[in-house]
């Protein structure tokens, strides 16, 4: 996300799984240049998004959108931190994770309406700290879902990256909206809040509340829910990967992926 993500031109997308309790399986899920003016070159921009959302109209959710995404990615200025191979590998979770699935985002970028389009057969939320930032992206896409959220809410010194491990050892479950809190979603794709810096709130709040919703929901919904951690090649979402979700929730690792940040990607 523009002015959230980490600066470092790598990062590393990992999937777990969390099964039902009935389950024990641990098998793995595994344009031209525009030529003109500026005016010509959006209105060229706006007919190559119309004729997406038209082809999205007559595909069957399970079906794949990889062409659909590259079109609308190489739309979006600036590009997305997450890859093209990542966001697919995102999306088609999403897509065959239920028939009306319910996709949940920590954070809140212009890349937001990739989600929101390509998950057209169900609901996707959006759920942010920076209400400024909220106001800048509802500016250009005014029919997202996106909540304000506040980290950090309990505990003195407020927790951070500095502090991630004495949140490990005591946990709280943070609040977030009645629309979010009572809801039980299918995908979660932790990817906020800023991470990078100590004094950063960092992202091990929001995946404590993934977890007690995934504990909440699994018995109910009798289906396997998935959680995308960004950035795990960071130090606090390696350990929420592998501390809180796989050894202290049961969940099952299910593979990785390695993006690189290329500006040049057309």
């Amino acid at each position: 996300r523009e002015d959230h993500s980490d600066p470092s031109n790598t990062n590393l997308l990992r999937l777990v799984v969390f099964n039902p309790p009935s389950e024990v399986t641990t098998e793995q899920q595994d344009s031209p240049e525009a030529v003109g003016t500026k005016k010509d070159q959006e209105a060229s921009e706006n007919d190559i998004a119309k004729n997406v959302l038209e082809r999205l109209k007559i595909l069957k959710c399970t079906d794949s959108i990889e062409s659909e995404l590259h079109d609308l990615r190489n739309l979006l200025d600036p590009k997305p931190i997450l890859t093209e191979e990542q966001i697919n590998w995102i999306l088609t979770t999403v897509r065959n994770s239920n028939t009306k699935p319910n996709l949940l985002v920590f954070g809140l970028g212009y890349d937001s309406s990739l989600w929101s389009d390509l998950n057209h057969c169900g609901r996707t939320a959006f759920v942010e700290d920076l209400q400024p930032w909220i106001d800048k992206v509802l500016k250009r896409y005014p029919k997202l879902e996106a909540h304000h959220i506040t980290y950090q809410q309990q505990g003195e010194p407020k927790t951070s990256v500095a502090t991630a491990s004495d949140f490990f050892a005591n946990p709280y479950l943070m609040k977030l909206p009645e629309a979010i809190d009572d809801e039980c979603f299918d995908t979660v794709l932790l990817d906020a809040p800023m991470g990078y810096e100590p004094h950063h709130p960092g992202r091990h709040e929001a995946a404590y509340w993934t977890l007690q919703m995934v504990k909440r929901c699994a018995s109910v919904t009798k289906k396997p829910i998935y959680v995308f951690v960004h950035d795990a090649q960071r130090s606090v979402e390696n350990s929420i990967v592998e501390d809180m979700y796989i050894e202290g929730g049961g969940a099952v690792a299910a593979g990785s992926l390695i993006g690189r940040e290329d500006h040049s990607d057309p």
